[in-house]
């Protein structure tokens, strides 16, 4: 939620635009998949895996960046030859992917497009918003945007 609002108070006017543009749902799916909340996550190779000339052992720990992956329309995990639509939405990994995909992921959707709806509402010129951390850096892993203060004028 936190990522909205910083969105929604950042850059007002881009907000709408792309709401309007892409549609609630598709903005959101979007947002998330650029900014991910989880920056890194850590798993265990399920199996001996071949990734490019480098050999990862079952059982091996792998640091897997969301942000980098998301970024990117090939993931090294699927065919390149013969990489479809369905392949790429398959590479954003903001809510996992597979059997360890987060289950709470519609849960978590349906209460961000709510939120953006209501913000849809809301004259962004009602509101004081200042940066409580001007000389915050935004940590790789629980990437929590910078410390907005939004209060009504």
């Amino acid at each position: 939620m936190k990522i909205l609002l910083t969105a929604w108070a950042s850059n007002n006017e881009l907000f709408h635009k792309s709401i309007e543009t892409m549609g609630v749902d598709n903005f959101i799916v979007c947002l998330l998949d650029n900014d991910p909340p989880l920056g890194m996550a850590t798993k265990y190779c399920a199996s001996d895996t071949e990734l490019g000339d480098k050999i990862i052992s079952k059982g091996d720990i792998v640091h897997i960046s969301i942000t980098d992956t998301n970024s990117s329309a090939k993931c090294p995990m699927h065919n390149h030859n013969n990489i479809t639509k369905e392949d790429i939405n398959e590479t954003r990994l903001t809510f996992g992917h597979g059997r360890h995909h987060c289950p709470g992921h519609l849960l978590a959707k349906a209460e961000l497009k709510l939120l953006a709806e209501e913000l849809l509402t809301l004259n962004i010129n009602d509101f004081n918003v200042t940066n409580a951390e001007p000389n915050y850096q935004r940590p790789v892993n629980f990437r929590h945007p910078a410390p907005l203060l939004i209060v009504p004028k």
